[in-house]
């Protein structure tokens, strides 16, 4: 035995960026994020959900199952939030 017995009262801890899974963790993620910050109007994150777009990071590189409507949804909401700092939208 190593004859120390250290015990630490955790009430708790933060997660930074909790992805841990590129599959998993991004599959529509970002769509939905964005339709629920407002950075995308709702109609265009409907669509989105009606036709199953699945959208993954860019270096995942997964079959596309997606229907071809899927890439024009997607650069719509690129185009709409191109001037947007995602990972900083309180800072002016």
């Amino acid at each position: 035995m190593h004859g120390w017995n250290d015990t630490y009262p955790l009430a708790g801890f933060i997660v930074g960026n909790g992805q841990t899974n590129n599959y998993l963790d991004t599959d529509s993620q970002l769509m939905e994020s964005l339709a629920s910050w407002n950075m995308i109007p709702q109609s265009l994150y409907s669509k989105i959900v009606a036709n199953k777009c699945i959208y993954y990071w860019d270096e995942v590189h997964f079959p596309n199952p997606n229907p071809p409507i899927c890439a024009d949804l997607y650069d719509q909401a690129m185009d709409l939030i191109q001037n947007l700092n995602i990972y900083d939208l309180y800072r002016t």
